[in-house]
């Protein structure tokens, strides 16, 4: 018999585990094995533990899970170096401004807001266009699903961190352009 009331591996107290070790594992597929034998002797033993069907349905998604962050990550670094580059070309390109700006008597502020605004309007642009084909994307992948979870506030949090992040990136460099003395970058004329 299989499963014994004296097996002290086997306990229906609910203080007790369910679970097998390895040895016990082996000695039992060994009484199946046995069994089954009895029962049908021309039918090969094929058997499989069904939390490795269920982990090898899933197998695909979690590849593709790891290999979208992956991804993911990259894009983002990508990003915040052509960011770091326009933003740096801006500031570049608009030195005399600024320079002209501070000797007329602009603030620190002021030149900051300037150099800043039409960057995050762009990028605040360019997320409030993305976030309908982003949803429909996202949706559409999980309605694969029979159980799925629907999108809810925290899909909106990119669109929110996106125009932080580029305000942070942009006004840092904008700041550093408006604390440069004046006559540096008015010298050439």
């Amino acid at each position: 018999m299989l499963f014994q009331e004296n097996d002290p591996t086997y306990k229906l107290d609910s203080y007790y585990s369910l679970r097998l070790t390895s040895n016990n594992l082996t000695e039992k597929l060994a009484d199946v094995e046995s069994s089954y034998k009895q029962a049908y002797p021309n039918d090969p033993f094929d058997y499989y533990f069904i939390d490795d069907y269920f982990n090898a349905q899933y197998e695909a998604d979690v590849r593709f899970g790891k290999l979208f962050s992956v991804f993911s990550m990259l894009t983002v670094f990508i990003a915040l170096l052509g960011l770091v580059g326009l933003g740096l070309h801006t500031v570049n390109i608009r030195m005399k401004e600024i320079g002209i700006r501070k000797v007329l008597g602009a603030s620190v502020g002021s030149i900051v807001a300037i150099l800043t605004k039409n960057t995050v309007v762009l990028v605040g642009l360019s997320c409030l266009l993305s976030l309908p084909l982003a949803y429909w994307a996202a949706d559409n992948w999980l309605s694969s699903y029979a159980f799925r979870i629907e999108l809810n506030v925290f899909f909106l949090l990119p669109v929110l961190i996106v125009p932080v992040v580029v305000l942070t990136t942009v006004g840092i460099l904008s700041y550093k352009a408006a604390n440069v003395n004046p006559t540096n970058t008015l010298r050439d004329e």
